[in-house]
């Protein structure tokens, strides 16, 4: 098994989650290969590990068939989505 690992050209992770994993799986022994188009991720299977972004492993799923559902908030939660947040003087802060 082989662990993808979304980064720049030059091999750096993308981000510190990424590199977190990287960190991890390297510890553990496992084969690392960073992977910056799709060429090279291509070359990966269905049993391997992808960390990447949500739609990078979700387009690589859908290669092998397998779909996942749209992200989704609960009903319970879709009054608050699109809410304006905005910054304001606390007074009891101060204090």
């Amino acid at each position: 098994m082989k662990v993808y690992i979304q980064s720049y050209e030059n091999g750096i992770p993308h981000n510190y989650n990424f590199m977190n994993a990287y960190q991890g799986f390297y510890e553990m022994g496992f084969e690392l290969v960073p992977f910056h188009d799709n060429d090279k991720f291509q070359e990966s299977n269905k049993e391997d590990v992808v960390v990447g972004y949500v739609g990078t492993v979700r387009a690589r799923l859908a290669d092998f068939g397998i779909i996942t559902p749209e992200m989704d908030y609960p009903d319970e939660l879709q009054k608050y989505l699109g809410r304006k947040i905005w910054q304001t003087k606390n007074e009891r802060s101060k204090q």
